[in-house]
């Protein structure tokens, strides 16, 4: 059957979801601030609403959709806050008409837990972030929880890990090429999710019948940065990783991720189930290279 579903933030993630709605025979809707960018997508036959979710007024002509993707990135030229635009944002969202909407999906962060010890976290794991995008982020949850916590499997918050893919991997070939040291300990844990598994996500926690209001979003295996630069190097031609050590906002050890509640929930199963598989899709993308 045919939806209304509406896209608040159609960047990376979300026009990767638009194309599987619409391939799905559903109506979609999505907010952005440029115009330009609203042409774009009435080219591709998505409907467009010029608009900014930390302006209330701009969002009055939106529709009442059956789904919300809430995907609002951050802008850093921006003269807003990261609060302002995660929370505040959320805020605006639920008191136009996308707040009617029977599934309200919230793309959070791992961001918002703060353990740097190497701990296995998941859904359960305190929440103390240690950044300005963790507390924002956790910030607007809290808004997704209050607002729509008292209906049934209506708001949903994916915390996804690192996302990368086509176009989006944590280093330039040119940086790899140069031997450039990465920051941090070689042994510090990343965890990651491959965009379009990340977009499959999203689909599954749209159509299910009733979603836990929360699902951590991370691949099979959490891998060290070691490993993450040497598999670039692999791939770029470059020289073995060197890095700078402890200092600073990166001298732990991170936190591992464990994604078993949204296999278990959803029949989540990645596509790209650790980095290698990843990286060599992700690399595929003459913007990659």
């Amino acid at each position: 059957m045919s939806q209304t579903r509406l896209i608040l933030g159609c960047g990376y993630l979300g026009r990767r979801v638009a194309v599987r709605w619409q391939e799905a025979g559903h109506r979609v809707v999505c907010l952005t601030r440029s115009p330009e960018t609203a042409a774009e997508f009435k080219r591709r036959g998505w409907e467009a609403v010029v608009g900014d979710v930390t302006d209330a007024a701009s969002l009055e002509a939106l529709p009442t959709p059956d789904v919300v993707l809430h995907a609002v990135g951050y802008d850093r030229s921006s003269d807003r806050s990261r609060e302002e635009v995660a929370a505040l944002g959320t805020e605006n969202a639920w008191n136009s008409p996308a707040g009617g909407a029977r599934r309200y999906i919230y793309i959070s962060t791992t961001g918002v837990y703060g353990q740097t010890d190497g701990e296995w976290i998941d859904e359960e794991s305190p929440t103390e972030p240690d950044s300005d995008g963790g507390r924002a982020n956790l910030a607007a949850e809290q808004v997704v929880r209050s607002r729509f916590g008292g209906r049934s499997g209506v708001g949903v918050v994916l915390r996804p890990s690192g996302i990368y893919g086509p176009g989006r991997v944590m280093r330039s070939a040119e940086q790899v090429r140069a031997g450039e040291p990465v920051r941090g300990r070689a042994e510090a844990w990343l965890n990651l999710v491959h965009v379009d598994d990340l977009a499959s996500a999203v689909c599954l926690a749209a159509d299910a019948a009733e979603p836990d209001d929360l699902y951590l979003v991370s691949d099979d295996r959490p891998l060290t940065r070691q490993e993450y630069y040497g598999l670039l190097a692999e791939r770029f031609g470059g020289p073995p990783p060197t890095f700078t050590g402890a200092g600073g906002r990166v001298e732990g050890l991170g936190k591992r991720c464990r994604s078993d509640r949204i296999r278990a929930d959803l029949g989540w199963a990645p596509r790209f189930p650790t980095a290698a598989e990843g990286l060599a899709d992700a690399l595929r993308s003459p913007e990659s290279r």
